[in-house]
């Protein structure tokens, strides 16, 4: 499960062990549930984030802000340098899967957004 909000997945996580336990009961089933791993909501650079945000207005693409939880490499960058990511949309919705696939007009979208906010950023003063 995924969520921006600790307090919210941990809600979220109950939920589900109530509804597991209640379809379990009701069908006189058995077993378990287990949480084998936990990864908490990573908040990314709001300065990084709104400038990736500019870049995008700036070129004319659509954009929505959203959130991941996913492990990517950008979660555990953000815990020590400003951090933001850029997502492009995937054929079907689809991705991080064998059938992923991206149009190749998104790809070199993302990809000007990627370069373009690192460039913005470098030119930061220091």
């Amino acid at each position: 499960m995924r969520h921006p909000v600790a307090s919210t997945l941990l809600a979220m996580a109950q939920s589900l062990r109530l509804a597991f336990d209640a379809v379990r009961e009701d069908n006189a089933l058995k077993g378990n549930l287990e949480q084998i791993w936990y990864s908490p909501p990573t908040a990314f650079d709001p300065a990084c984030v709104n400038m990736v945000e500019q870049v995008e207005h700036s070129r004319g693409y659509s954009y929505l802000r959203s959130s991941s939880g996913a492990g990517y490499d950008a979660k555990y960058m953000a815990d020590i340098c400003p951090t933001a990511m850029v997502f492009i949309p995937c054929k079907d919705g689809l991705s991080h899967n064998e059938l992923e696939d991206a149009a190749e007009k998104r790809l070199i979208s993302g990809s000007q957004v990627l370069l373009n906010s690192a460039f913005e950023k470098a030119m930061e003063p220091e």
